[in-house]
This record gives C-alpha cells, sequence and structure tokens, in this order.
C-alpha cells in the first residue's frame, strides 16, 4: 500500500506497525482511524498528547537539530 506522506510516497506492508504523530495528538488520532477504516491496516497507533505531550512527560526526541529532552 503507498499512502501520500508530505508530498512523497511511502510504501507500507499490510503487517507494520504505523505509528502517526502529530504537535497534540487531535489529527494524528483522526489519520489513524481512518488508516484503520479505510485502508484495513490493524498495527495502527497514535502518540497521545502529540509531540508536545511527549517532551512534556520528560521524553527525549531527536532530529536534524539534535537531541531534545523534556522536562517533567
Amino acid at each position: 500500500m503507498v499512502l501520500p506522506a508530505i508530498g512523497k510516497k511511502v510504501a507500507l506492508k499490510p503487517n507494520q506497525t504505523i505509528v502517526f504523530y502529530c504537535k497534540l495528538g487531535s489529527r494524528s488520532s483522526f489519520v489513524a482511524r481512518d488508516v484503520e477504516r479505510v485502508y484495513g491496516y490493524k498495527n495502527v497507533m497514535y502518540l497521545k498528547g502529540g509531540i508536545m505531550g511527549w517532551i512534556k512527560n520528560g521524553h527525549e526526541i531527536s532530529n536534524f537539530m539534535g537531541e531534545f529532552k523534556g522536562v517533567k
């Protein structure tokens, strides 16, 4: 299966775990639900609270700008 992703197409395998995230979690929850319903994927999740919740709970993130750790 192929899903559009920010102007690119990403090939996903049916048994692959897929995790969606956004800033606060609301948009990614809708996308995860639609991917399950429309495309039939079973291992679909979203990051509840989004990336901001992840950081707020003290988890680390790493990206092209470096590594960051949230403060509880």
